[in-house]
This record gives structure tokens, sequence and C-alpha cells, in this order.
């Protein structure tokens, strides 16, 4: 099964912060050898980070169905939609997560659901992009924080490629991206996401 980005972002942070680096043997200023190790210097353990990601794991809620994310998935008025299709992992983490695919002529959009299971750490990819006031632009386009939908979130806009991508976080739980592509502005990947019924997003649990 396929890892989301995010999800792949989440394990590498939570990899990195539980340790696992290993150090590099000295050598003495004589021969050059590696001086042996000293039996008080702490030792590596195979799986040392495994507590770790257990204890993120078990602090986390229980996902919600992917059925349920699969649900909320929308018909949009001129795009066709392909069939949603879902995911679901229980370990390292516990999430669930539902995407679907749209066309209208040449353009394209996809959305997702996803479900971190109120882990915080998978929020970690998007924090900087939805600080209050952030925001940067350039010839090629721009990318800003914005309040989408009642929601906070950030957008972003590609001028050369014609593609902009929403994301929203939902009740602090729940990532909800779109992203088009040849489409004449961002506003329809807005408006994709405005499609969504967000308020009944944040009461499942």
């Amino acid at each position: 099964m396929r890892i989301p980005q995010a999800f792949a972002s989440l394990i590498l942070i939570a990899g990195i912060g539980c340790g696992g680096g290993q150090s590099t043997p000295s050598t003495s200023s004589s021969g050059g050898q590696a001086a042996p190790a000293s039996s008080t210097a702490p030792q590596a353990t195979p799986g040392a980070a495994a507590p770790g990601l257990s204890q993120v794991a078990q602090s986390q809620a229980k996902p919600v169905d992917v059925e349920l994310l699969k649900g909320l998935l929308p018909e949009m008025s001129g795009w066709t939609r392909t069939r949603p299709r879902g995911e679901q992992m229980n370990t390292p983490f516990a999430i669930s997560n539902a995407k679907a695919h749209y066309t209208m002529g040449e353009s394209t959009m996809d959305i997702e659901i996803t479900d971190s299971a109120l882990n915080q750490m998978i929020f970690a990819p998007f924090a900087m992009f939805m600080a209050s006031g952030y925001e940067e632009r350039s010839d090629e386009g721009y990318k800003k924080a914005a309040t989408i939908a009642g929601s906070p979130g950030f957008e972003s806009w590609e001028k050369g490629a014609n593609r902009g991508e929403v994301t929203v976080i939902v009740a602090n739980r729940f990532v909800v991206q779109a992203k088009g592509r040849r489409v004449p502005s961002v506003d329809p990947v807005k408006k994709a996401i405005e499609t969504i019924d967000l308020a009944k997003l944040a009461t499942l649990k």
C-alpha cells in the first residue's frame, strides 16, 4: 500500500526524534587505531527507536472508518469523478485516508481526506505554511496561509503549470487536500474544498 507523502514525512520525523544515530569510532593519537569502547559507554540496542514509535501510536485515537471518509468525497458539477479509493493502516501509526480523481476536459483534480487520529505530528509538514500571516510570492506564483470554509489552511498557485493546491485542517484532526492541474486559477480548487461537507467531517470520531 502506498503511504501518502504526509505520512512518509511523519514517519521520518518520528524516526529522527526517537534517535537511532550511530557514533563514529574515535582514533588514537599514536597509531591511528580505533580506541576501544569504554565499558561504561551506552551501547546501541536493536530496535531502540521502537518504544518511541509505540508511545506515539498508543496516544492516538482510533481512526475513522475509511468508508465514512470515502462517502464525503463530493460529486462536482462539470467534473467526472473516479470511484473513491481508501487506505487504512494500523502500524506504525493508525491513520485512514480516502481519495478520488476528477477530470473536466484537460483539467484534473485530486481530492484527499486523511484522518490523523489526533496524532499532531502529522501536521508538522504543514505547520510553516499555516502560520498566521505566512505568504511568499514570486514570478512563478505564490503560497500563503488562508482560512477556507472556516478552517485554517493554506493555498498555492503555480502560473507556468496552471497548478493550484489547497490544504485545510478540520477539527485539529483531519487533513483535506485538493490539487488541481491545468486549471485557470486556484479558485476551482478552493471551490472543490468548499463542496466537501467539512461540518460533518468535523463530527466524525
